[in-house]
């Protein structure tokens, strides 16, 4: 998995800290990526445009969409706890 959010996304007058994150594992299929601090809020934007196919003659491409109608908060926030995120750290910066 590579990380594509580099700079800070939360900053305040004290800290500023990289909390929001994006993974992916194709980078290649990733056009930009970054963040918007638009001032609204301590929290910034964060992006990530994909690239995306123009060529019509392959056929039709089907899109799913992450319905949350059945979402279960707990077993996510638990899943997200016990996560091993020990891979993360090893992580280096592709800029």
């Amino acid at each position: 998995m590579h990380q594509l959010i580099s700079e800070p996304t939360r900053i305040t007058e004290k800290s500023s800290t990289l909390i929001d994150v994006i993974f992916t594992n194709c980078p290649d299929r990733v056009v930009c990526s970054g963040v918007s601090h638009i001032g609204i809020s301590d929290h910034s934007l964060v992006y990530a445009f994909r690239k995306v196919s123009t060529d019509l003659s392959k056929g039709h491409n089907t899109v799913y969409e992450r319905k949350f109608k059945n979402f279960d908060s707990v077993g996510f926030r638990y899943d997200i706890f016990y996560q091993n995120w020990n891979g993360i750290e090893n992580c280096e910066s592709e800029e």
